[in-house]
């Protein structure tokens, strides 16, 4: 849905709901946010898919 709502407003690049997604816990992570707290967050079983 964000990619063919980002075509139709002519914004031509490669963008998808996984782009807010990793956006988010970047941004949480380059304000103090802690790798445990990024990883559960994204679900992930490991910290190390987090990194």
């Amino acid at each position: 849905m964000v990619r063919i709502r980002a075509i139709a407003a002519g914004i031509n690049t490669k963008i998808g709901n996984h782009m807010f997604r990793s956006t988010g816990i970047t941004t949480y992570l380059k304000n103090g946010g802690t790798i445990e707290n990024a990883a559960a967050m994204a679900s992930h079983a490991s910290t190390r898919t987090t990194q």
